[in-house]
């Protein structure tokens, strides 16, 4: 949730409807339904204020474009530079947490000369932040991409041999997660046997957001978890100084920026970065796509049936439920958006999930509709300079991994006896921890 921020004037009639605050409450059958909750949000007008996050909602799709888009009047900047606790509830926790644990103290000395560095690519504006993009850019231009389709069908191939005889899968566990964790590790460099840490690290690297009902054992369990990422990528950049290769944390090692002072801390916050949006949102993606073939065996059989329309489904999953359901700017100046005020330091949710549902900009918005004219018009990778720049590999995954699924396995559907499904606890990242499948 939000820093203070100056509550709009009494007048104006945008208010979140009283219903929202269940979704922010991370309740159950609201993560379940959370595009429900937007589409209410969305009804209450393009730009509403909510209350429970002292911020102002952006739920219409040219108003949320026209936020993306203007760096001038919208900062990327906000909260706390030492990470992403901009929440006031888990900064008391943290606050509390370091008053009665030596270890947390400890572990917080330790990384604290890691966190003193500029915002980077998620939380930058220009002109660093398209410094920085020039940097990452060379990690996903077209010609790299397309060299990494072969190894991400081989690894789909083998994950979904080792189920596809079973009859059941859990499907996150066994598909989701370690298909994109596999292909973004080995980008950066990293060896298949630190997987399991891999993942766990960028689990807690996202773990705060969207959610403040972390317990301060959470908290410090997180930290503990930051701490072991610093240590093995501050070692892993060293060993690539001496012996480089073909990866991502050695092109980090040669970046150099007349003006600024690249340090370890940032390249450290590049890769946090690429680690976790390298892997999250690809595995929300899958299983989502997944979970809505298991409820429309038609459609599967579509897809199965012409294949070349398995791209076009990955746009409709992307725009029905982005992995990431929006995100914070902060306004630099006195403005206004839908000609709603917002004053200077307001901060701004834009919420693609609710833009993309807008039935102004997509018809039937609730529908998935393959022959859409504007099918990649959607905003689940943002829009502008903050464009995802690893969308291209997110497509690339996302229908490699459908094209195998639908290839390997006859109709699915989501097992309740087994487990069922169950969402990540957020209100700002939209995914499955749990999705269990039978065939």
């Amino acid at each position: 949730m939000g820093a203070e921020t100056t509550e709009p004037v009494a007048s104006s009639p945008l208010k979140a409807p009283a219903r929202f605050a269940e979704l922010l409450e991370l309740e159950d059958t609201a993560l379940m339904d959370a595009p429900a909750y937007f589409e209410l949000l969305r009804k209450a007008g393009p730009v509403a204020w909510v209350d429970e996050l002292r911020s102002f909602a952006v739920t219409g799709y040219e108003e949320a474009v026209e936020v993306l888009m203007d760096t001038d009047r919208f900062s990327s900047q906000l909260g706390d530079p030492k990470g992403p606790l901009i929440n006031s509830k888990l900064a008391d926790a943290h606050s509390r947490l370091a008053a009665r644990s030596p270890e947390f103290h400890d572990l917080v000395a330790a990384l604290e000369p890691d966190w003193r560095h500029p915002p980077c690519l998620l939380t930058a504006d220009p002109p660093l932040h398209t410094r920085q993009r020039q940097v990452v850019n060379r990690l996903f231009t077209p010609r790299r991409v397309a060299g990494m389709e072969p190894r991400i069908r081989e690894l789909a191939d083998e994950l979904a041999s080792s189920f596809a005889d079973r009859g059941r899968a859990e499907l996150v566990e066994e598909f989701a997660v370690p298909l994109p964790v596999t292909v973004i590790a080995e980008q950066l460099g990293v060896g298949t046997d630190r997987l399991p840490d891999f993942k766990r690290w960028s689990d807690h690297l996202v773990a705060p957001i969207g959610n403040d009902r972390l317990t301060e054992d959470d908290i410090l369990e997180i930290t503990r978890s930051s701490v072991e990422f610093t240590r093995f990528f501050r070692a892993l950049l060293e060993e690539r100084r001496r012996n480089p290769r073909d990866d991502f944390v050695t092109l980090l090692n040669g970046t150099e920026d007349p003006e600024e002072d690249v340090t370890e801390a940032s390249r450290l916050s590049y890769i946090a970065q690429l680690l976790a949006a390298g892997n999250e949102t690809s595995t929300k993606m899958i299983a989502d796509g997944a979970a809505r073939l298991a409820r429309d065996h038609a459609l599967a059989d579509s897809l199965r049936a012409s294949p070349a329309l398995i791209p076009a489904f990955v746009e409709e999953v992307l725009r029905l439920s982005a992995p990431v359901q929006g995100l914070y700017r902060t306004a630099r100046y006195d403005t206004e958006v839908a000609d709603v005020p917002i004053p200077a330091g307001s901060q701004v949710v834009v919420w693609y999930t609710g833009a993309n549902r807008d039935p102004d900009a997509f018809p039937a918005p609730s529908e998935v509709d393959l022959d859409r004219e504007n099918i990649r018009k959607h905003i689940a990778f943002g829009k502008g300079k903050h464009h995802c720049v690893g969308a291209p590999l997110a497509r690339a995954e996302g229908v490699i991994a459908f094209e195998v699924l639908l290839e390997r396995l006859p109709n699915w559907t989501i097992a309740g006896d087994l487990g069922g499904e169950a969402f990540e606890r957020s209100y700002l990242l939209r995914g499955h921890r749990r999705l269990w499948l039978r065939w």
